[in-house]
């Protein structure tokens, strides 16, 4: 901007005081002048003076429009910066490149974020999908470690669906540890078949018995009474705290009922530990077995 030098605040402060000081004395200069007025005698008989006033009002206006016009220059320049640095941080690739050693096809939508840095791009929309860790990616996004599957593929021991957004704990994981996903076919358990649909989610299982449990429901009971909390209990040492990585498997409504432990289900969660696939725990609605046909006389 032109006047940044000065003071961007002082000139537009400026540029508003002159105009509302120069529109009353404009106002005073026409009524005197048009009167008998000793002023207007006066300015009758000094007539350079009384042009002065009026460039002097000219040249106050002038300068409000020119501190206008230059605002609103500055105005459309940082909108063409910022469109601009809106489209480098997005760029449609017009060939395929490699972004963050992914071979991305062209027509490809990338997220650079803020940095602008090819090899810190934040996430990629693939024109086509693209062939990465055995999967079939069409959208991945580094800063929150999701992934968009093309195709039904294998993570962490699961068939995942395709068009499901997959969470991981970090891209940068070999293999690929899995956070959530949908079956995308039956599993089989040792106890059960899951069936495709079900819900796999990355859990921790905590024992009613462990010491995490009885502190948890300490305070649960002390924040229902309002009576004070207990001091938060050092369970790392504890022998009977028993937590352990788990599996939350959850299995939703079906018009067929789900037949667990010789009873029907109308929804069913499990937790299985993560590298025995022991049951751990369960929940769920229970449902009435469904009606036998009635047989033909």
């Amino acid at each position: 901007m032109m006047f940044a030098p000065v003071g961007v605040l002082g000139i537009a402060l400026l540029a508003f005081l002159l105009p509302l000081l120069m529109l009353p004395l404009s106002c005073f200069m026409f009524l005197a002048f048009q009167g008998n007025w000793k002023f207007a005698q006066w300015l009758r008989s000094h007539k350079l003076v009384f042009w002065l006033l009026i460039a002097l009002q000219v040249l106050s206006y002038a300068f409000t429009v020119l501190v206008i016009a230059s605002f609103k220059q500055s105005a459309r320049e940082g909108d063409i910066e910022r469109a601009q640095a809106e489209i480098r941080r997005h760029p449609v690739l017009t060939q395929a490149s490699m972004v963050r050693s992914i071979l991305a096809p062209a027509g490809s939508k990338i997220d650079l974020g803020y940095s602008e840095d090819w090899n810190e791009a934040s996430s990629a929309e693939f024109a086509s999908p693209v062939s990465w860790q055995g999967l079939q990616l069409k959208h991945i996004d580094w800063r929150y470690g999701r992934l968009s599957l093309a195709a039904p593929g294998q993570v962490d021991g699961w068939h995942c669906a395709a068009g499901e957004v997959l969470a991981t704990h970090s891209l940068s994981d070999m293999p690929l540890r899995l956070a959530y996903c949908t079956l995308a076919s039956p599993t089989v358990l040792p106890d059960i078949t899951l069936p495709a649909g079900t819900k796999v989610q990355r859990d921790i299982y905590v024992p009613q018995n462990s010491c995490m449990a009885r502190w948890t429901a300490a305070a649960n009971r002390a924040l229902e009474t309002g009576s004070k909390a207990p001091a938060p209990a050092d369970c790392a040492d504890s022998k009977d705290e028993g937590v352990v990585a788990a599996w939350l498997l959850h299995i939703p409504a079906t018009a067929t009922p789900i037949r667990w432990k010789n009873q029907h289900w109308h929804s069913l969660t499990l937790q299985v530990d993560i590298q025995t696939r022991k049951l751990l725990g369960h929940g769920g609605e229970l449902a009435q077995p469904p009606a036998k046909a009635a047989s033909a006389p």
